[in-house]
């Protein structure tokens, strides 16, 4: 199933209808993203729908699916908050700032063993996070579970999804983006996207917008992680073992962790969620890939790939470029760290990097004032350079 996946993934250009709000709101987004995907929705949130109390705190998220799963807060102290007009397309977001404390905002979704309870899941969330140190799960679900023991029922959190800031203490703070299953025995097992795809994902950041998607698989006991960033590059990851115990529904929350005991605990997230799409089951590879693309471009729309070879970010591979990397020749440095020299990523700079740079001259569009040398004298410059750092 995996390898499937990972051969339609990436590349792949859904196209987006736009539809018209059910409910518009006042500072709400401008419009309804119409999903590419309509079989075994449960759930559809986005900011285009959501009722406040007058002053911007949430009291319901509407669920755009047509079954009723809305997620709600009645108590103030807790709710988060509609923002207008915050994603590069002019989409709101619902923000949550947890702030570490022992009852953060979240969005609460009743019980409903009727969709909710299920073998498979797939879902999608559009994020921007916020750093604090306490930033973990964007949602969770708590289910009545049967112990491996004969007649004992136990309570179980599915953490369907994760964002771990790198200052945190967990397990690997590297991390960065994951998702969770737990097993029939109360035990966890984590998708990350650091072992795939172009490794741990430097571009994570705070600033910008990131699909976040996931799928369960009850039958091969598979978790599937993706993180897509703005320009459409995209990590994964996959991971088995996680057999699902998704019976008796209780709650599912957004914006912080269920206990066992269905008390909140400190385990709250901060940032922004402009949509979240839940499936009641495994959606094929082009399902995966149309929502997923779909999403990107209504909330964060077409960016462009960065600029091979443009280490210091400028928009034009130049003499600057060229000098940060013989400026650094021969040094040990952070890997993927282009201000210091380094877009092979393998934490010296050396031949490869010189290369990256050569190879993409003149790329982009100069800036105002920047002599451009012609290829002969970019040979010389870069011989000249070389001599210079081996006498030095």
């Amino acid at each position: 199933m995996r390898k499937h996946f990972m051969a339609i993934l990436g590349g792949h250009s859904g196209r987006v209808a736009a539809g018209v709000a059910a409910t518009l709101v006042a500072g709400s987004a401008a419009h309804a993203v119409t999903l590419p995907v309509t079989s075994g929705l449960i759930m559809h949130l986005d900011s285009s729908s959501v009722t406040t109390d007058g002053s911007g705190n949430v009291t319901q998220w509407n669920d755009q699916s047509g079954l009723g799963n809305h997620a709600t807060q009645g108590d103030n102290t807790m709710q988060p908050t509609l923002e207008a007009a915050v994603t590069p397309t002019g989409e709101g977001v619902i923000r949550f700032d947890s702030q570490a404390d022992a009852t953060p905002e979240h969005l609460v979704i009743a019980g409903n063993s009727t969709d909710f309870d299920m073998s498979a899941t797939t879902w999608f969330v559009v994020f921007r996070a916020q750093t604090d140190t306490n930033n973990r799960r964007m949602w969770t679900s708590a289910y009545l579970d049967v112990d491996p023991d004969p007649g004992n029922s136990i309570l179980s959190s599915q953490a369907l999804g994760s964002i771990t800031d790198v200052s945190t203490s967990e397990t690997d703070p590297g991390l960065g983006y994951r998702s969770l299953g737990r097993d029939a025995a109360g035990a966890f097992t984590a998708t990350t996207t650091a072992s795939a795809g172009g490794g741990t994902p430097s571009a994570l950041n705070t600033t910008d917008f990131f699909v976040g998607s996931s799928y369960f698989d009850s039958s091969t006991d598979e978790i599937f992680a993706m993180l897509t960033a703005p320009d459409g590059t995209q990590y994964t990851d996959t991971q088995n073992g996680a057999t699902e115990q998704l019976s008796g529904h209780l709650q599912t929350l957004i914006g912080a962790q269920t206990g066992n005991d269905l008390v909140i605990d400190a385990n709250g997230w901060s940032g922004d969620i402009a949509a979240m799409v839940i499936y009641n089951r495994v959606l094929t590879p082009q399902e995966f890939a149309d929502v997923t693309e779909a999403l990107r471009l209504s909330y964060i729309g077409n960016v462009a790939p960065p600029l091979v070879g443009d280490l210091d970010d400028d928009g034009f591979v130049g003499i600057a470029d060229l000098n940060i990397v013989l400026g650094n020749w021969n040094s040990n440095v952070t890997a993927g760290d282009e201000l210091q020299g380094d877009p092979s990523g393998d934490g010296f700079v050396g031949i490869e990097d010189l290369n990256t740079v050569l190879g993409n001259w003149n790329a982009g569009t100069p800036p105002s004032g920047v002599a451009v040398p012609e290829p002969a004298s970019l040979v010389l410059l870069g011989l000249g350079g070389l001599a210079a750092l081996r006498r030095r």
